[in-house]
């Protein structure tokens, strides 16, 4: 009851085991197919679906952009070896 009490009107915590690892374009559409999931069952709020893939396109936007710089750095390496 205590716990209740101290924590009426804040959003809880979620656990660390929560995050989820975004770090390839495949790892986003997971994500995003999980979103439209829950958007499809009611499970999840049209507000917060609408964060998750503006902040989900703006990662696919970076993990592109970088995998283009290390593209064109394995080709610059290249042409100066030649």
């Amino acid at each position: 009851m205590r716990q209740q009490t101290e924590n009426k009107g804040k959003k809880p915590k979620l656990p660390a085991s929560y995050n989820i690892k975004l770090s390839s374009m495949e790892d986003v559409r997971r994500l995003l197919s999980t979103v439209i999931n829950g958007l499809r069952k009611g499970t999840l709020e049209p507000d917060r679906s609408r964060a998750i893939v503006y902040a989900s396109n703006t990662l696919l936007t970076v993990l592109g952009h970088t995998a283009l710089e290390a593209r064109l750095e394995r080709i610059e390496e290249e042409i100066r070896k030649r």
